[in-house]
């Protein structure tokens, strides 16, 4: 008798919960991923996307579509963004017309996405047009999760986690085993790195790592202390000139002048953000401040492009390629490292400079090929009560705002 008591006492708090939160909201299935959670937000979460056996994922992010397929559920993907690249799979693909690859990253269209008929819709909240879209979506009663882009590595990894808890009901849990060994496969690889670099006695490199660079307003954009940047250049070896800035983004006091006082060793320019010739820039960094820098007299400017500036671009599972390509970069002798003589790394290039991929190492097939789904009520501590929980849900008029966390 206590224990109905006791399972009654908590079904009607629970119910209560669900009443506040609903009066309190104006939209349905916001999912915000959060540093925490509880089984609510879970079992609901659950509710929304297994109550379709049709798991139709879309992406709007390039660095959301490489997780996808990371944790190995990249079947589900209908639709993404046209600068989702990579992997390979993602390519053929396309070409085989299994995925809508025609969506805006920055100005997306809800027509489209809305024509896709997605079960989930993955965004990314650092994305101003991302967060008005989820209002849109939520309007439409279509389900989407905003994403962290990720300050550091430790939340690139805490998404994947997410991500893989998220899906496990489509995936016998399986997706969770995979997010597990893709956030292994990435510390791995950098612990190596990091461990290789202490071990051969060098200097750590003074690094200028420039996202913009205007040689007409003596200006360049590049990043602070809070980014996963900055964790790539310290985990490679190097030292961020601009680390001790408390901005992300640090752009209108970074002066050609100030970037020279600064000494760096290694100058990297992401050429995809800078749209940069670098023959042209390099004659113009000539007459510039930075001709003066260690960097420039020793020949060590480099411009990244292509899959090679992605590694950087995307706060997703390849940041770990990102840490061993610099890496190389900053420490050539102790990688056995070569360059062309214009130091331009591309697709064509990039992967000499890994010993492997991360993604290709990280699943050997699809897990949306498993069709068994693990029953919602399973995941819920007390299924009575989740049960009654989702028969309300399901009341048209029932509207909530579900922030979700840790899964």
């Amino acid at each position: 008798m206590a224990t109905v008591a006791t399972s009654k006492r908590l079904l009607a708090a629970l119910i209560i919960l669900v009443v506040v939160l609903a009066v309190s909201a104006t939209s349905a299935y916001m999912l915000i991923n959060n540093q925490t959670s509880n089984q609510i937000n879970t079992a609901l979460a659950y509710y929304y996307l297994s109550s379709s056996r049709n798991v139709r994922i879309v992406s709007q992010a390039p660095s959301i579509t490489e997780i996808v397929f990371g944790l190995g559920i990249e079947d589900y993907l209908v639709g993404c963004t046209k600068y989702c690249d990579y992997p390979p799979k993602l390519l053929s693909m396309i070409a085989a017309g299994k995925l809508y690859n025609k969506l805006d990253w920055w100005n997306p269209s809800l027509e489209a996405i809305v024509n896709l008929k997605p079960s989930i819709v993955l965004l990314d909240a650092g994305v101003e047009s991302h967060v008005k879209l989820a209002e849109n979506l939520a309007a439409q009663g279509i389900p989407f999760l905003l994403l962290s882009r990720g300050n550091s590595i430790s939340q690139i990894e805490l998404t994947i986690r997410q991500l893989g808890s998220f899906f496990s009901f489509a995936t016998s849990q399986k997706s969770i085993e995979a997010a597990e060994k893709l956030v292994e496969i990435m510390e791995d690889k950098m612990s190596k790195v990091n461990e290789t670099v202490k071990n051969s006695g060098e200097q750590p490199k003074k690094v200028l790592l420039c996202v913009w660079i205007d040689f007409d307003y003596n200006t360049l954009y590049s990043v602070g202390k809070p980014t996963f940047l900055n964790e790539i250049i310290e985990r490679a070896g190097g030292i961020n000139i601009y680390s001790n800035i408390e901005s992300a983004w640090p752009q209108d006091s970074l002066t050609l002048e100030k970037a020279q006082y600064n000494d760096p060793d290694v100058i990297v320019i992401l050429d995809h953000h800078a749209l940069l010739d670098p023959t042209t820039t390099l004659q113009r960094m000539g007459n510039s401040p930075l001709a003066g820098t260690p960097a420039y007299q020793n020949g060590n400017v480099f411009f990244l492009q292509g899959q090679a500036d992605n590694l950087f671009a995307r706060p997703g599972p390849r940041v770990a390629e990102g840490v061993e390509l610099l890496a190389n970069i900053l420490f050539p002798n102790v990688f056995n490292a070569s360059f062309p003589s214009l130091k331009v790394i591309n697709d064509g290039n990039y992967k000499n400079y890994l010993s492997s991929l991360v993604l290709e190492s990280s699943s050997a097939h699809s897990l949306a090929t498993d069709t068994h789904r693990t029953p919602l009520l399973q995941t819920c501590l007390c299924p009575c009560a989740c049960s009654s929980i989702l028969t309300l849900a399901r009341h048209p008029s029932f509207f909530l705002f579900l922030f979700l966390g840790g899964f």
